[in-house]
C-alpha cells in the first residue's frame, strides 16, 4: 500500500514539474511555425516609426491577411495627405494611391523576398530561418534576437522580435543598424485572428472607397512641377536637363554621368477623371522616406505630392538607388 501511494505522489510530483517547466526556443519555434501554418486571416493596427533621416517617419497601418496570401495594407503617413495601398491577390501585388486614381501593378514575391516588420508571417520567418537566433522568455512574453533580410537597406542588421506568451501573437519589433541603434520601431496597437472578411475586400475596386480628391481639385493643383535633384549623386554630375511641358502635363528629364550614370525623370500629369492610371512593373515594394516605392535592380519608381518620379540606372545598385532618392532636394536647395 506504502509502495503504492509513493508512486501515486511521484507520479503527481513529475505532472506538476512538467506543467510548470517554461517552455524552450526550440519549443516557441516549433509552435509559431505551427501558428503560421494554421493561420486563416487576420486583422491588425500597426504604428510603425522610421528613423533613417532627420526626421522620424511615422506610419499608422491598417493590415488585413486572408489564407493564399492575400493582403490589403493601408499605410497613412504623418508627412503625407495622400495614403497608399499595398494590395496582393490573385491577380498579382499593386501599390495603389487612391487620392491620385494611381496604380503600380507588378509581378512580385512580395512579401516573401525580404524582411516586412509589420507582417506576421516576415517576423516568424525571420526567426525560423535564423539558426542564430537568441531567444529570451519574458514575464509575459518571448522576445527572439535575429538577423534581418533587407536586400535595399544593408544597414538595418538586426532586429528583436516580441510575441505574446499566451496566443504568441505579435507585440512589437525593434530593428537596428550595424551600430546598434534602434531604426525602425513596429508596435501592434491590436491583432485579431479568424476575420471573416467580405467577398471583395481584397479587390481593387474596394478601394475606390477611400479618400478620393475631385477632379476639379485635380485641375487646379496642376502647376509648375518643383524639380527635386539629388544630394547625394555617388560621384556623379548633371549633364543635362531637359524639359518637356504640354497642356496637360510638365515633364523634366536629369541626366547624370560620372563614376555612376542615372537618369531621373520627374512627371507632373493633368488627371482624367475617367481613366485609372496602371503602371504595370516588375519589383519590390520598397519604404522610402514618406512614401513607398517599386524597386527593381535597374530602376526606382514612386509618386509623391502628385509627381511621378523614376530612377534608371544600369550601375546604381539597389541600395544606391534608395540612396540617392533619399537625398533629393527641392530646387531652391539644389
Amino acid at each position: 500500500m506504502k509502495r503504492l501511494y509513493a508512486l501515486i505522489v511521484l507520479c503527481f510530483v513529475m505532472f506538476v514539474l512538467q506543467a510548470c517547466q517554461e517552455p524552450t526556443k526550440e519549443d516557441v519555434i516549433e509552435d509559431l511555425d505551427q501558428k503560421q501554418q494554421e493561420l486563416r486571416s487576420y486583422h491588425a493596427e500597426v504604428m510603425m516609426e522610421i528613423s533613417t533621416g532627420e526626421n522620424a517617419q511615422v506610419y499608422d497601418i491598417d493590415l488585413s491577411y486572408m489564407v493564399d496570401d492575400f493582403y490589403r495594407v493601408v499605410m497613412k503617413n504623418d508627412q503625407s495627405e495622400e495614403d497608399q495601398v499595398i494590395l496582393k491577390n490573385e491577380e498579382g501585388v499593386f501599390v495603389l494611391t487612391p487620392a491620385l486614381d494611381k496604380q503600380f501593378r507588378f509581378q512580385s514575391d512580395w512579401p516573401d523576398n525580404f524582411s516586412q516588420p509589420y507582417l506576421y508571417a516576415s517576423l516568424i520567418e525571420d526567426v525560423l530561418t535564423d539558426e542564430q537566433a537568441v531567444f529570451e522568455n519574458e514575464e509575459d512574453r518571448f522576445r527572439f534576437s535575429v538577423q534581418t533580410n533587407y536586400k535595399q537597406n544593408d544597414q538595418l542588421a538586426s532586429q528583436d522580435i516580441y510575441f505574446d506568451k499566451k496566443t504568441l501573437a505579435p507585440l512589437s519589433v525593434h530593428v537596428y543598424d550595424k551600430t546598434d541603434q534602434e531604426v525602425v520601431n513596429v508596435t501592434f496597437n491590436s491583432f485579431s485572428e479568424g476575420i471573416e472578411f467580405e467577398a471583395d475586400y481584397f479587390e481593387r475596386e474596394l478601394d475606390e472607397s477611400l479618400d478620393m480628391h475631385d477632379s476639379d481639385q485635380a485641375e487646379e493643383s496642376l502647376g509648375e512641377i518643383d524639380v527635386h535633384y539629388p544630394m547625394n549623386t555617388l560621384g556623379a554630375e548633371l549633364i543635362e536637363e531637359t524639359w518637356f511641358d504640354d497642356e496637360d502635363r510638365h515633364r523634366v528629364m536629369l541626366r547624370y554621368s560620372g563614376a555612376n550614370d542615372f537618369t531621373l525623370v520627374q512627371e507632373l500629369k493633368e488627371p482624367d477623371a475617367n481613366t485609372s492610371h496602371v503602371m504595370a512593373s516588375s519589383g519590390d515594394v520598397v519604404f522610402l522616406e514618406n512614401q513607398e516605392g517599386v524597386l527593381t535592380d535597374q530602376s526606382l519608381t514612386f509618386s509623391n505630392s502628385g509627381v511621378d518620379y523614376y530612377l534608371s540606372s544600369e550601375t546604381l545598385n539597389p541600395i544606391e538607388m534608395v540612396q540617392v532618392v533619399e537625398s533629393m532636394q527641392p530646387s531652391m536647395q539644389k
